[in-house]
């Protein structure tokens, strides 16, 4: 299976896999069995991480599937209509309100991870029964052995008395497919998600690598949730702490270490996320398709050890593109869903409720770069972003590797109010004769194409500095050109235009810095604008 089929699949996922129509066979009863578990073990975190220790100097050994031709059999809308009820699962409610659940194997997700409930120190496996999950009559699941193991589980918020009667919830947090995990956040709508690891990915001549959670511990704290996590793969092991928090915004603090099984490891990415840009106000003519946006996510927002706040709006390239960001203790990345607005996407499936993905850094990170890859796609099928941390020390056999950070999923803003956001890019190409690039050749060469290209700020703090007191600053414009800075139509003071032009080549793009300078510096993001010329 292809990265973008594997990806595209898992995070398509709904967040109540169950076909309202099926008939289930295992109907509810009024007695419920409870959970089967295993032996009770004492646990430790320093366990998980001595087991990994262990595991990452013996050869890798993949987790076989168990009865492979009845999973093979479960294909995604088959698992789509496999659940397990509410009340079956651990941590249940009338309400449905923080119940875990557990996910079942299928083709797409075959290995099972050995998942336990934590309690006061004292871990006990939870069994597979196949009487604790409803699945439409004549699903090949029902004939799966017993102790086959589970792809995952999901968190549960509060439901409708009416999906409540079947046992049904919606979920706000899932850890599913290899390392993946996300949240809904505040808005109640997955988009991005982030992973434990990326290992090798866009690196040429290298197939990327997907190690996965094979062992997971959950703990109950109130409101918040402790998931302990046993990683591995070809080229690493790992272990790993969540603090889930759902109060007042969703923040996933996580601990992780990690032990290379080899030096050879091309690229190391910490703290990746993963999201969908097929096109937006930027590159609306390659949609062809009705809607006016698709996107999960519009743009990387850095924020560095310098203390620049940098926004790079994302791209559907013609070809696979890798943008490196040097950094040393960088304060903070993100994957943002910045449009807000339903009109701006006119379309069902609540793209503007997708949630921001920020990673705030624990500790002081090492010297390195934020790595942002962009993969072309055709639809919005396609995971096809990708940002992560790598640091510029190589990974070496033997050297266990300790980064800390908090994931925020939230719809919030990032930036301090003192600096005004890009709110959108529009290219086009020259509007007039004068600008053809044509009549302007520099000495190192010629510009074979160009584009227009507009940058909208808005922020309170513009109003206050008028346009008399702003400047704008460019690099990357035609040389010589007279930038103007001018008020939007809409007439609001606070929301500003920059218009330029930019020559290029068609075979590579051209990169832009802009940002307004007020009387005491910028006043704005520094926009990284990545123009293509195709």
């Amino acid at each position: 299976m292809s990265r973008r089929l594997f990806l595209a699949l898992i995070h398509s996922l709904p967040a109540c896999a169950a076909h309202p129509s099926v008939a289930f066979a295992g109907a509810k009863s009024k007695s419920i069995r409870p959970l089967e578990f295993g032996p009770a073990t004492a646990f430790s975190f320093s366990k998980v991480k001595k087991q990994a220790r262990k595991r990452a100097s013996l050869p890798y050994a993949p987790r076989p599937t168990p009865a492979p031709r009845i999973v093979n059999q479960i294909d995604y809308d088959a698992h789509n209509r496999i659940f397990q009820p509410i009340e079956r699962g651990l941590f249940p409610a009338p309400d449905g309100d923080g119940a875990v659940t557990l996910l079942h194997l299928a083709r797409l997700f075959p290995h099972p991870a050995r998942i336990h409930l934590l309690d006061d120190g004292v871990a006990r496996e939870i069994r597979y029964r196949k009487h604790d999950f409803r699945y439409p009559k004549e699903s090949p699941a029902a004939n799966m052995p017993d102790d086959a193991g589970f792809s995952g589980f999901r968190v549960h918020r509060h439901g409708d008395p009416k999906g409540l009667e079947r046992g049904l919830a919606p979920d706000w947090m899932s850890f599913l497919g290899a390392s993946y995990f996300r949240s809904s956040g505040d808005l109640d709508q997955y988009g991005v998600s982030a992973r434990g690891l990326a290992i090798d990915t866009a690196v040429a001549g290298k197939e990327e690598e997907f190690p996965a959670f094979t062992e997971f511990w959950i703990e109950k704290s109130g409101s918040d949730y402790h998931v302990y996590a046993l990683l591995e793969g070809k080229s690493v092991t790992g272990a790993y702490f969540f603090e889930i928090k759902r109060f007042p915004n969703v923040v996933t603090t996580v601990e992780a270490t990690v032990f290379p099984r080899r030096d050879d490891i091309a690229c190391l990415g910490f703290a990746p996320l993963t999201s969908m840009y097929w096109y937006s106000e930027t590159n609306r003519w390659a949609g062809r398709d009705w809607r006016l946006e698709v996107h999960d996510s519009d743009g990387l927002l850095m924020h560095n050890g310098a203390g620049e706040w940098l926004w790079r709006p994302l791209n559907n390239p013609a070809r696979l593109s890798v943008s490196t960001f040097l950094d040393e203790s960088p304060r903070g990345f993100g994957l943002l869903q910045r449009d807000r607005s339903s009109a701006s996407y006119i379309d069902r499936v609540a793209y503007e409720r997708r949630p921001n993905l920020w990673v705030e850094p624990l500790g002081k990170w090492p010297e390195g770069a934020i790595h942002l890859v962009e993969i072309p796609t055709e639809s919005e099928y396609s995971d096809n972003i990708v940002a992560f941390f790598k640091p510029a020390e190589k990974s070496r056999v033997n050297t266990p590797i300790q980064i800390s950070y908090r994931l925020h999923w939230n719809a919030e803003e990032i930036l301090p109010p003192h600096i005004a956001p890009a709110v959108a890019i529009r290219m086009t190409k020259p509007w007039t004769r004068t600008l053809q690039v044509a009549e302007s050749v520099p000495a190192t060469g010629v510009w074979s194409h160009a584009r227009k290209v507009m940058i909208e700020f808005r922020g309170e703090s513009l109003g206050r500095f008028g346009l008399a007191r702003l400047r704008p600053v460019v690099e990357g414009a035609m040389p010589g050109e007279e930038i103007p800075l001018v008020q939007d139509p809409d007439g609001d003071p606070n929301h500003l235009r920059v218009i330029f032009n930019v020559p290029g080549q068609e075979e590579d793009p051209t990169e832009v810095r802009a940002f307004l300078l007020g009387p005491d510096g910028p006043v704005t993001a520094t926009v990284l604008v990545q123009v293509w010329m195709t």
